[in-house]
């Protein structure tokens, strides 16, 4: 494991863990298992042994953001599913931060940052 987020909300009890190539949202509480993300849609093409560089919830913990290789993936946290892919930048994110209006800021491999990627389909 390389790193463990906790939900925003204590009484969601979620820990999101990072892998190299998987991510893990465990219910604390219950001490189970509750999704395995770790594929992208089959539209979207990756490299093919990249890793995740960060991942987190949404302040309202409705989704998990995760950064890989150029894109942003974004999965419903109680149901697993994809919502959304973004393709963030030519050169492979690094660091991810998502904000409490449910945007993304990334460092860049070449020491940029781009700010303001929206993760819901509204922007928002």
């Amino acid at each position: 494991m390389r790193e463990f987020t906790f939900s925003q909300r204590a009484y969601e009890n979620l820990i999101l863990c990072r892998s190299l190539r998987c991510l893990y949202v465990v219910d604390s509480h219950r001490e189970r298992l509750v999704h395995r993300l770790q594929r992208a849609p089959d539209s979207v093409f990756t490299e093919t042994l990249t890793n995740f560089t960060g991942a987190g919830f949404t302040p309202d913990d409705r989704l998990v953001v995760a950064s890989r290789h150029t894109h942003l993936f974004v999965w419903n946290t109680s149901s697993g599913q994809p919502v959304r892919v973004l393709q963030a930048a030519l050169s492979p994110l690094v660091k991810l931060f998502v904000s409490a209006t449910n945007k993304a800021v990334t460092l860049l491999q070449d020491n940029t940052l781009q700010v303001g990627f929206g993760i819901t389909r509204d922007g928002g």
